[in-house]
């Protein structure tokens, strides 16, 4: 198994579009990693981010790893596609301006195959962009370590700001 090292800082490009969520809690801290989590669950953007229905199983997972020891995930989705279970997604949530740290990527992953040897992990690394702005980024494993594979800009929008063609926009892209 490959290892991964140190802390990669990743800052969310300007200029992306970004989609509207419905939300009805805007205006949060940016640097409570908990928080993060919570809007993003409740939020379903992983559902957008991965075109899967996900499902969260347990926020934060701790199990030992043959080889590893103990691990800890931030929280770990099951991403299903109709009836079939397709992928593990493992999230890390950063605050705003804190780095990726590769070697708990690279535990996710770890965990992730050893609890679903079946399925093949997609890791997420979730960071507030500001008070009302999360970006979320896709880690896949490559040769000589991780890549960042994918990235999106999410605004937290009150419910009752988005029109009714916004709303089944959103509502379709999360299927």
């Amino acid at each position: 198994m490959p290892m991964y090292d140190g802390p990669l800082q990743i800052c969310p490009r300007r200029g992306w579009i970004e989609t509207d969520v419905p939300f009805t809690r805007t205006g949060v801290d940016p640097d409570e990693e908990q928080l993060l989590l919570t809007l993003v669950r409740d939020s379903r953007v992983p559902d957008t981010f991965t075109r899967r229905t996900c499902y969260s199983l347990l926020s934060p997972w701790r199990t030992d790893v043959p080889g590893l020891g103990r691990v800890e995930t931030a929280e770990i989705y099951l991403g299903a596609k109709g009836k079939d279970v397709s992928e593990p997604v493992p999230i890390q949530a950063n605050a705003a301006g804190e780095a990726f740290d590769l070697a708990k990527i690279g535990q996710d992953l770890a965990l992730c195959r050893y609890k679903f040897p079946a399925l093949i992990p997609r890791p997420i690394g979730a960071r507030f962009m500001d008070r009302n702005q999360i970006a979320l980024f896709q880690f896949a494993e490559r040769a000589g370590g991780l890549a960042l594979i994918a990235e999106a800009h999410y605004r937290l929008v009150p419910s009752d700001q988005l029109s009714a063609q916004e709303l089944e926009a959103y509502r379709l892209a999360a299927r």
